[in-house]
């Protein structure tokens, strides 16, 4: 009975340790892993809002041209989910139960750095 009382505990001070609040001080969601079809369906005057929004996170470990390219990603990233079919049939296969590195595989990690890299700020 102390054995299973002992597993017991450890297990409920891993899962305990393993959670995430979903708000932050000021009462914005958060989510810390944004896939690539989220980026896909958010218009660019939203990402541009979240940005500024988001600018000094962001400054604290990018400079401002790192920040433009981090938008200029976004527009290439909508652009391909609107012209590119093979692009557009990838995004059309994640939904919010895709991990992380699965929905970044397949080259978009490497096309899309920044965002991969850059995704751990709030999100609307």
């Amino acid at each position: 009975m102390v054995s299973s009382l002992g597993v017991m505990l450890v297990d409920l001070a891993t899962g305990v340790a393993m959670i995430r609040p979903e708000r932050d001080s000021n009462n914005e969601a958060i989510h810390d892993e944004a896939l690539p079809f989220a980026f896909a369906a958010l218009r660019e005057s939203d990402f541009v809002h979240l940005v500024i929004k988001m600018r000094s996170r962001l400054e604290s470990r990018w400079n401002s041209s790192k920040i433009d390219s981090l938008e200029a990603e976004h527009r290439q990233l909508r652009t391909a989910a609107f012209s590119e079919r093979q692009f557009k049939s990838m995004l059309e296969e994640q939904d919010d139960l895709t991990s992380f590195e699965k929905a970044w595989g397949g080259g978009l990690a490497e096309r899309f750095p920044l965002l991969k890299n850059g995704v751990h700020v709030p999100w609307y």
